[in-house]
């Protein structure tokens, strides 16, 4: 389109702006001071695609570079007509639609079955975890463990968080899986959710775990052949971090940082405008490569939008959090997920990649979207049909989701159980 590099999710997010646009308000948004940062960003980034205009930037280069902002106003017309309980839904829901080709494309890359092309979706195959795929189902996944959390369960979608690993993707092993994991066990201690019953049958899971394990050992050593297929999972795993390759991509990052750097003391109030990139060498092709990321969020922002992009950039991430609101299950996992992506934003080109793009600004908007209430008074008006004289329910719904009703103590909302 005109040299623009226009996706589907473009569309999809449009479309969500659409329907929020014309869906009616039902809870009292909680979001005056994250528009007002939102609209002296927008305006500011006005100002650095004209600085980028002026360097002879393609407006297609500046549209990549400018999404992440134009995603975020279209999705703040889900403020207030939405909760983040009902995006935990959708989040979950999704994982449960996708669960069976994900198992499949797992159970292949374990086995070590060839991908298969999908002739129906050029350039598709199944059986192939890559590009961004363990990074977007761990979203999914904590917003399955979170959605069930709310219910009292333990969910076994948190296994989904392990995907990285099956895929060798270096750095969403970092973010998604350890410190995706971590979130999860922070969110069952916040809210207690870690009951006897609930020990007893981590427990036995456990201990059948270790005899599956032991059965699998003992078969390795009556068949030597299988130590084939076990040396493979753990040379892959240790490729992943030691590889040639692998050590030669980390190898380019200080340089392109330092090239960021160089970039933002050049211009160190405004920067250089929307579509200003660094270069590096290319180990495979042997030569120095023009690219439009640093591979790290805050040295993108600075060499493009300098001092003030940083300020802006802070204050806008720093009101969509929004600390001062209380914490519920929906805010923490929507908190957890945007952790897991900044820290991959960290080490991969963020805001040029639409699919990291949509996930950091869905759980942007989904923080705020999580802080509507109906009525004037959060402690009486609630959404939701659950007993708010129970404690610990109450503190995982939190004030969006729950009625107020009469007092049941001779039943317990919460249920140890895993789901």
């Amino acid at each position: 389109m005109g040299g623009f590099d226009v996706r589907l999710v473009d569309f999809l997010v449009f479309g969500l702006g659409v329907l929020g646009y014309f869906t009616r308000a039902k809870y009292r948004a909680k979001a005056g001071s994250y528009f007002a940062a939102l609209a002296v960003s927008m305006l500011y980034l006005g100002l650095s695609a004209l600085l980028g205009l002026q360097n002879d930037v393609g407006l297609g280069a500046i549209f990549v570079q400018a999404r992440f902002i134009i995603y975020l106003l279209l999705l703040t017309t889900l403020v207030g007509k939405v909760t983040g309980a009902d995006l935990l839904a959708v989040g979950s829901a999704t994982l449960k639609i996708v669960s069976i080709p994900l198992l499949a494309i797992s159970v292949m890359s374990v086995a070590g079955i060839p991908p298969v092309t999908l002739s129906a979706f050029p350039g598709s195959s199944l059986g192939t975890i890559a590009g961004d795929l363990g990074t977007i189902v761990g979203v999914l996944a904590i917003c399955s463990v979170c959605e069930a959390a709310m219910k009292g369960h333990l969910s076994w979608s948190l296994l989904w968080l392990l995907l990285p690993v099956l895929g060798n993707q270096r750095a969403a092993i970092l973010t998604t899986t350890l410190l995706g994991i971590a979130c999860m066990i922070f969110v069952w201690w916040r809210f207690q959710l870690i009951g006897a019953r609930s020990r007893n049958r981590l427990e036995l899971a456990a201990v059948f775990g270790g005899m599956l394990g032991s059965l699998a050992v003992g078969i390795a050593l009556l068949n030597p052949s299988s130590f084939g297929i076990i040396s493979q999972t753990i040379d892959g795993l240790t490729t992943v971090f030691t590889s040639e390759g692998k050590q030669a991509s980390a190898a380019t990052r200080p340089f392109q940082l330092n090239l960021a750097w160089e970039g933002f003391k050049e211009q160190p109030l405004v920067g250089h405008g929307l579509g200003k990139g660094v270069y590096f060498y290319d180990i495979y092709n042997k030569e120095l490569v023009t690219t439009g990321s640093a591979h790290n969020f805050i040295a993108d922002i600075a060499l493009r939008g300098g001092l003030v992009g940083i300020i802006l950039a802070t204050i806008l991430f720093i009101v969509a959090v929004g600390i001062r609101y209380q914490w519920t299950v929906p805010r923490l996992a929507f908190c957890a997920a945007l952790m897991t992506l900044m820290a991959k934003a960290a080490l991969e080109p963020a805001f040029d990649k639409f699919r990291l793009v949509f996930l950091i600004a869905f759980c942007v908007s989904a923080m705020v979207v999580s802080r509507t209430s109906i009525g004037s008074d959060t402690s009486t008006k609630r959404s939701q049909n659950v007993p708010i004289s129970d404690a610990r329910s109450a503190k995982a719904y939190g004030a969006d989701r729950l009625v107020a009703k009469p007092a049941a103590p001779a039943r317990s909302y919460i249920k140890e159980d895993i789901r």
